[in-house]
């Protein structure tokens, strides 16, 4: 019986499209230590549900825990291929990131929802995570592939989103001023990648 040959070692195996579209979350669930945090909280947000405070307290914390999951950016070979559309690729990279934080928020939401904060409460503070999470997947993107300047502009996105908890209306105004920014530098740069 002859042994079967060996591929060659240029040949790489494509990443399957789960990987493709989910990178970020792939990557994170490889260590035990995202989730072992989750379960914290959890148990955190459980013991003090009485208040709203510590639910609050622990999906901020789990917003800023999953943050770490976007500093890398994903392989040119990965990206590339299905980069048609800067528009398009950017509304699914934020829908998929939207959808994971959305599913792994749920049950700390839940907490949140049924204490004295209730379900308005709960969505204003899901819409601003959604708005600090859609800012920090544009900021990957906006100087892709260098994740140096990525993550600094991701940091800043950061402390434009926490501003906005303070009391002067012009922080929102930053808010949107830096958010339509990032749209617009992630867009321009991933055409500019896209044509090298």
């Amino acid at each position: 019986m002859v042994p079967a040959a060996a591929a060659p070692a240029s040949r790489r195996r494509r990443p399957s499209w789960f990987r493709s579209v989910a990178f970020e979350w792939v990557r994170a669930g490889r260590g035990p230590g995202l989730w072992l945090a989750w379960l914290g909280l959890l148990a955190a947000a459980g013991l003090t549900r009485a208040g709203s405070t510590g639910p609050a307290l622990a999906i901020l914390a789990w917003l800023l825990l999953t943050l770490e999951t976007y500093g890398l950016a994903e392989p040119w070979s990965w990206l590339l291929p299905p980069l048609r559309s800067p528009s398009a690729w950017l509304r699914s990279r934020v829908g998929w990131g939207l959808l994971y934080f959305g599913l792994t928020v749920a049950p700390l939401a839940v907490l949140l929802a049924l204490g004295p904060a209730g379900v308005g409460g709960t969505a204003l503070v899901l819409g601003w995570c959604a708005v600090v999470l859609t800012m920090i997947i544009l900021a990957k993107y906006a100087f892709y592939p260098h994740a140096t300047l990525g993550r600094l502009t991701q940091a800043g996105a950061v402390g434009v989103g926490m501003s906005i908890l303070g009391s002067n209306p012009a922080y929102l105004v930053l808010l949107l001023v830096c958010f339509l920014g990032l749209l617009l530098k992630s867009r321009n740069r991933l055409r500019q990648y896209r044509a090298e």
